[in-house]
């Protein structure tokens, strides 16, 4: 299941904003080896694996550290959008229930991001639903020994 979110930022000073999953309110909430891979505005793609209690990030991913102006700047965007894909293992498309992936989001105003001292932060919660199944049907009607067809069946047709 594919997401797109968006970061705004309302704050007077340019910063870096970290994208991060995090545990759901009940860890129960996700089954193991859940994946989400949060996917930064300049397409760079960042593996994180749910253990049931924690995310871990795939070690050779890079962070998502993007950098962000100053709300009304004229220097750069005040705000970005950016993809979370989820995978949910051994859930099938009729279970029903609803699984909570949020995401953390980090604004820090100095060392480019790196330090953990954030100045404000979000938490987006992106919910994969399951156990809603869409039947699209079509009919056509074509002639058989009845009259020509015009859209609405007639007999003889089929």
């Amino acid at each position: 299941m594919a997401f797109a979110n968006t970061v705004k930022n309302d704050s007077t000073e340019d910063g870096w904003v970290t994208l991060t999953p995090t545990a759901p309110a009940t860890p129960g909430d996700l089954p193991a080896n859940t994946t989400a891979t949060i996917v930064a505005p300049d397409g760079t793609r960042t593996l994180f694996t749910y253990d049931g209690a924690t995310w871990t990030k795939n070690p050779t991913g890079p962070d998502v550290i993007v950098p962000i102006r100053a709300d009304g700047s004229t220097a750069g965007p005040d705000e970005f959008d950016y993809g979370v894909e989820i995978d949910l293992p051994g859930v099938g498309v009729t279970d029903q229930n609803s699984y909570p992936v949020p995401i953390l989001a980090q604004f820090d105003s100095v060392a480019g991001g790196q330090d953990t001292d954030y100045e404000a932060s979000n938490i987006t919660i992106d919910r994969v639903y399951t156990g809603f199944l869409e039947l699209v049907k079509t009919a056509q009607v074509v002639r058989g020994d009845g009259p020509p067809v015009s859209g609405d069946p007639a007999p003889g047709n089929h």
